[in-house]
């Protein structure tokens, strides 16, 4: 693996592609699955273009714990991994990004919080 290399496509595909063990940190902020095109808090005007951000939640969950595992298996034993999600709302019903996380290779050792504010 080339220090400092860009990889741009699918996540899942692409971590599929990659040997085992290769990197010592890895970190990620995925699409949140709430059908906006716009993204940024701070640059109002981002705009993703072919990024389908409105799954269904099972669909999107499921998706989510295989980029996981597959974070997983490419991050070296000891190595550490951050994984940027926010709380969202469904229906009213909060959806804590640990519902999912739980599910996968992982085991949460630290949530950090951050005030964007």
């Amino acid at each position: 693996m080339t220090p400092g290399r860009l990889i741009l496509g699918d996540a899942l595909t692409e971590l599929q592609k990659l040997p085992e063990n290769s990197f010592d940190v890895g970190i990620t902020s995925p699409p949140y699955n709430k059908g906006e095109r716009h993204k940024g808090w701070l640059v109002k005007n981002v705009v993703y273009e072919g990024v389908r951000d409105i799954k269904n939640e099972k669909e999107y969950q499921d998706e989510q714990v295989e980029v996981l595992n597959e974070l997983y298996r490419v991050i070296k034993p000891g190595g550490s991994f951050f994984y940027n999600h926010k709380i969202r709302w469904e229906r009213g019903v909060m959806i804590h990004p640990y519902s999912w996380v739980s599910r996968s290779k992982w085991v949460v050792r630290q949530e950090i919080i951050w005030n964007r504010r």
